[in-house]
């Protein structure tokens, strides 16, 4: 009596030796529920060896030491881009005195209190409520336009 894995080898063979050993000649001669095997094996759960899991992380490493590089090097260019348009007037750089940061900050101030008081006032008076029409339905609804409820 044959062994039982020699048996199959050969089974094999025949089998290898009939189809051939390119992948469309052996996909053709399986089964679909064959097919749908390789397929799972290859594609949804394929098997990787820890030299193949430490040669991508060996890569991964790599390429993350590539970019570091490369941000350091990207910096340097906008360096040398600024200052080639602060030389070619194309970038302002100022530096307010004091005293004009005290005025801007005056009226940056007085313009956001003008803001809450239309806002407070609309809110009294109703005005921040207007009529808009439902873009399905067409039907009329109220929105508020400072909340935007």
């Amino acid at each position: 009596e044959e062994d039982p894995a020699a048996a199959l080898e050969k089974e094999f063979a025949a089998w290898q030796s009939q189809v051939g050993v390119d992948k469309a000649s052996i996909d053709a001669s399986l089964n679909p529920v064959e097919r749908y095997a390789l397929s799972f094996k290859e594609d949804i759960e394929p098997f990787y060896s820890m030299w193949y899991l430490s040669e991508q992380q060996r890569i991964q490493e790599t390429e993350s030491a590539q970019e570091e590089w490369d941000i350091a090097e990207i910096e340097a260019g906008k360096a040398v881009e600024e200052s080639n348009a602060i030389e070619n007037g194309d970038l302002l750089a100022t530096m307010p005195e004091p005293e004009e940061l005290l005025r801007q900050r005056h009226l940056y101030f007085r313009e956001k209190s003008r803001l809450r008081a239309n806002k407070k006032k609309r809110r009294l008076t109703g005005e921040n409520w207007i009529v808009e029409t439902d873009g399905k339905s067409k039907l009329p609804f109220w929105y508020n336009c400072d909340t935007g409820e």
